[in-house]
């Protein structure tokens, strides 16, 4: 296995003229073009893949068990568990991608409600997608209303909503101490046309447009501190941008189960889904990664062998450019869930058909320090 870490160097700016000759703009562009790919070089570290000192522990904690709860599109991204701050759940879950809503699970996994009502007042929803966490809040994010809504910890009552510039985010956005988020889409105004990345303020209003062209293949977005954000792609090449709109880092993950970056679709026996990043208060870089064996897609209604799917989560050090630790569980494709820590759910299938959510808490453990930097206060 190879961790590639391209030079931590920003990216270069280049301002293309408006209007004006046509050769000079070409010209200009070209130059940028050309920028771009200096500011790209990688350099390559080849050595172990983990810390003979370090395990990942994997803990349950709780079951998500409410029979009226139809769990069953958990593998398409439809159940997502996130932990109050009291130890109990909000789960967005539904039947379907585009038939979600909120529920209120107990620590011991018993749905006791569902939060708000259908609408579009405060407190109402129409599509519930994703949320975010910050310190005090959580955010939801609803992609028919075009809306955010921001909750209360540990109540769950309901501060104030907020528009969002995009109806519907594909990509988890993520929250900042001060009410800001980071999001990923394409947005249709002059200033944010063709960036990915958009920094909104807690009124709603794009502070700055930046980052990767919103064509490219983005699954994940974590934060770093309070001022930049990470990038995960499908390949497993992550970015580091701060919110000023600089690229700080660019990492490649090489691996005999991860789709190479350059331009093929698939990587030997395996397709690969980076879909976590999450930031510990070390500086630690936790991913999570779903890798399918590569075979005939079964027959329409025919479900997918679970054997052929693996949920696999590593520790980056990415100032000693180095793994720390893996996990792999097979049999699984867990969603990664981030937050207060790093967490994940799975869906499991008892006898009589009833689907189960597992929710699941991750822990470096280590037998001597692994300090990457010195963890932030």
């Amino acid at each position: 296995m190879v961790l590639r870490i391209d030079p931590v160097r920003p990216t270069p700016t280049v301002r293309c003229p408006k209007a004006g000759a046509l050769f000079l703009a070409l010209l200009c562009l070209g130059s940028a073009w050309g920028a771009e790919r200096i500011a790209g070089q990688a350099n390559t570290l080849q050595g172990p893949p983990t810390c003979q000192e370090c395990s990942i522990e994997r803990t349950l904690l709780t079951t998500i068990h409410d029979t009226t709860f139809d769990g069953g599109a958990i593998g398409d991204g439809a159940a997502k568990p996130h932990v109050n701050s009291d130890g109990t759940f909000l789960v967005i879950a539904g039947p379907s991608l585009f038939s979600r809503e909120i529920y209120v699970a107990g620590r011991d996994g018993a749905i006791s409600h569902l939060l708000g009502r259908t609408g579009e007042g405060p407190g109402e929803y129409q599509d519930p997608m994703h949320v975010m966490e910050i310190d005090s809040s959580f955010l939801v994010v609803d992609g028919a209303l075009g809306r955010i809504t921001y909750l209360q910890k540990p109540s769950l009552s309901t501060v104030r909503t907020a528009r969002i510039p995009a109806r519907s985010p594909g990509v988890a956005p993520v929250g900042f101490p001060d009410g800001s988020y980071v999001m990923w889409n394409s947005v249709g105004t002059r200033e944010a046309a063709g960036f990915g990345l958009h920094h909104v303020s807690r009124e709603g209003r794009i502070l700055r447009s930046f980052g990767p062209s919103s064509k490219s293949d983005v699954h994940a977005l974590g934060v770093s501190g309070d001022s930049a954000v990470w990038v995960g792609f499908d390949n497993y090449r992550i970015e580091k941008w701060s919110l000023k709109g600089t690229r700080l880092t660019s990492v490649t993950r090489l691996a005999d189960w991860v789709r190479p970056d350059d331009g093929s679709t698939e990587s030997g026996d395996w397709v690969t889904w980076l879909s976590g990043l999450y930031e510990d208060r070390s500086g630690l870089l936790w991913t999570h990664t779903a890798a399918r064996k590569k075979r005939p897609a079964p027959a329409p209604g025919v479900a997918l062998d679970p054997g052929d799917v693996e949920s696999i989560v590593e520790v980056l050090d990415l100032s000693g450019m180095r793994v720390i630790a893996q996990s792999r569980q097979a049999g699984r494709r867990d969603l990664a869930v981030s937050g207060s820590g790093f967490f994940s759910a799975g869906r499991r299938n008892t006898p009589e058909g009833v689907v189960l959510t597992e929710v699941w808490a991750y822990r470096l453990l280590r037998s001597s320090p692994v300090s990457p930097h010195p963890a932030r206060r």
